[in-house]
């Protein structure tokens, strides 16, 4: 609530914010000038109207591991914190490869560009700023989730064309087609033996964010 009052606030508002149970608490805050350094951010209100209502309450219990709506996959794939390090660039950067050779971008990062044949003459190019396009996918109705289906996409990114292979959230299944925009988000996978598992999705493009 205050994250959502300080978005449309200006500099001398005056704020209250209250809080109760097991005591209470009243604060007073006052806008400054600085606020007008944040509004070009994105905001509470962008994300809010960006998301996907959960359509059942035995969807939300399933989603948080209180209520088991599917069996436990037979095995279970363990990460490696070593090769998460290694890998770190294109794992949680998202970062390709861009040839300087002949300027193609790929994903994830190569030693050798797809395009020339040069090899270890790449630089690193930045995808999760940018903007895509779902160049085709495929619904995935047994990949043990409790929302099925899962939108599995191979999307084309703004960056040198590079196509991205990932699951699609925050969407209607029945919406999804070829040609959409979409946005990578970073988002938890999945948790396996304590270990927590961040990688890219995308999302549609909604209201140019």
């Amino acid at each position: 609530m205050l994250a959502a009052a300080l978005e449309v606030s200006k500099s001398g508002d005056r704020i209250l914010m209250g809080g109760y149970g097991d005591g209470a608490d009243a604060f007073v805050l006052k806008v400054t000038d600085r606020i007008e350094e944040f509004k070009h951010k994105i905001g509470l209100r962008a994300r809010l109207d960006n998301r996907k209502a959960i359509t059942s309450y035995e969807k939300y219990l399933a989603l948080r591991n209180i209520l088991e709506t599917t069996p436990e996959a037979p095995f279970s794939i363990d990460s490696a914190a070593t090769v998460l390090w290694r890998d770190r660039s294109w794992i949680l950067g998202l970062h390709g490869s861009r040839c300087k050779e002949c300027g193609l971008v790929t994903f994830p990062i190569q030693r050798v560009c797809f395009g020339c044949q040069s090899k270890d003459n790449i630089e690193e190019a930045r995808l999760s700023d940018k903007e895509g396009k779902v160049f085709t996918f495929s619904l995935d109705y047994l990949a043990g989730t409790p929302d099925p289906p899962v939108v599995q996409t191979l999307l084309e990114s703004s960056e040198g064309s590079a196509r991205i292979y990932c699951m699609m959230t925050d969407v209607d299944p029945k919406t999804v087609k070829v040609d959409m925009d979409v946005k990578m988000t970073f988002r938890l996978i999945r948790k396996a033996r304590g270990f927590f598992n961040y990688f890219w999705k995308c999302r549609p493009l909604r209201g140019g964010f």
